[in-house]
């Protein structure tokens, strides 16, 4: 059976950092493709200075609905997390902030774990705004959303295991 896209979640951010991701949900994996490559590191950052180069590549546009899924997986940041490797996840509320971990099988029985902050594209709090919706409500939507996305692909026994949002 051939992987399907499931859907997408738009917009999360790296906890603690300014890298944005979008999420591409399959039938078989969980992509995080980033909207922008991470900065350089000290050294990398020098060697671009010197270098004859003019600039750093750019990330071309990635189209979700069209682009081949092993392609969009070996872009440079891109992080693909194998659903059958998924041991545990959850999304949760942590001080008005909502997270998403998701908790892996690892080498030598070690796990690994991806978490994300859930935030909402500045677009959606906008509208929504305009609509009467609070920022603190649209926030909440746009995680159950997300929530209801990754379950879709999980497996049962994750599911019920996981920690949800009520």
């Amino acid at each position: 059976m051939a992987e399907k896209r499931v859907g997408l979640i738009p917009r999360v951010l790296q906890p603690g950092g300014s890298s944005a991701y979008s999420v591409l949900v399959t039938s078989e994996r969980i992509l995080l493709i980033p909207d922008e490559l991470p900065e350089p590191r000290p050294m990398e950052a020098l060697r671009m200075v010197f270098s004859e180069k003019e600039e750093a590549p750019a990330l071309s546009p990635v189209d979700h609905r069209t682009d081949d899924l092993d392609e969009i997986a070996a872009r440079d940041g891109s992080v693909t997390i194998p659903l059958i490797a998924v041991k545990r996840a959850m999304v949760e509320n942590v001080l008005g902030t909502y997270m998403m971990t998701i908790e892996l099988a690892h080498e030598g029985g070690k796990s690994l774990s991806h978490i994300v902050v859930l935030a909402p594209p500045s677009e959606l709090v906008k509208g929504n705004k305009r609509s009467g919706i609070s920022a603190r409500e649209t926030k909440l939507r746009y995680a159950r959303k997300c929530q209801e996305l990754v379950r879709r692909v999980l497996t049962p026994t994750i599911v019920s295991e996981g920690k949800w949002l009520d």
